[in-house]
């Protein structure tokens, strides 16, 4: 695969693709920088989405200073180190479908900061066994990460909100869905950072598998409105 190739996409211009966009197709440190106030990617097919890292590492993509991005994301796809930062107050992201770790991928970085916010309909963290190491953060007062079903799995993959950021969810989360996964973690930490779920959706903690935490400190506040549960067939928790 190709190696340290980038894409700009700035001063308001617009990128329309409909079809799948791949960054690091079996390639490594190659880049998409979106920026800029009126700066637009959008993906048009429904299930459709960019991928950071198929089977490539170091691969990134940074949407920030009020740019938009609209479209599925994939972070890892069988990759390792790969990237997507939303940064900056103004800047936007709407998913379809967000999947940080796919297909055995480890140590891949989803992160919104600064005050961007992003929108999707469901998300994967790890969404295969033999996942790893893979996170999602939002940080920095502002920030806000909009969710549907959260599905974590694999092995010490973490969702970490801190310093003020927030995930809002409207749906159900499961950590450790099925099968014998283990030890990933759900940190909210500082003041002014916080979950909630504003639907009865309910949150699943260990429903199999061992080890799973969930942490709320320093100020950090978690909210739902639908039954909690910890611990479940198979689980350790």
């Amino acid at each position: 695969g190709g190696v340290e190739n980038t894409l700009r996409i700035e001063n308001g211009a617009f990128l329309y693709n409909y079809s799948t966009a791949q960054i690091g197709f079996d390639g490594s440190s190659n880049s998409v920088v979106l920026t800029g106030p009126g700066s637009r990617w959008q993906i048009g097919g429904l299930y459709d989405n960019v991928t950071l890292g198929y089977y490539g590492s170091y691969n990134s993509m940074l949407v920030t200073n009020g740019a938009c991005y609209v479209g599925g994301i994939t972070v890892g796809h069988g990759g390792q180190f790969n990237r997507f930062l939303a940064t900056g107050a103004g800047t936007t992201c709407t998913n379809e479908e967000v999947n940080i770790g796919r297909s055995s991928g480890s140590n891949n970085l989803l992160s919104v900061r600064n005050g961007a916010r992003m929108n999707a309909t469901i998300l994967w963290l790890s969404s295969n066994t033999s996942g790893n190491n893979n996170q999602l953060e939002v940080g920095d007062p502002g920030s806000l990460l909009r969710l549907g079903p959260i599905f974590v799995e694999g092995m010490q993959n973490r969702i970490v909100i801190t310093n003020g950021g927030c995930i809002s969810t409207y749906s159900a989360t499961h950590i450790n869905t099925a099968g014998s996964y283990e030890t990933n973690t759900v940190s909210v930490d500082g003041a002014g950072s916080c979950w909630s779920n504003s639907s009865q959706s309910a949150f699943y903690v260990g429903e199999r598998g061992t080890g799973s935490h969930v942490r709320v400190q320093n100020g950090g506040s978690m909210v739902d409105y639908g039954p909690v549960y910890i611990g479940g067939s198979d689980s350790e928790t």
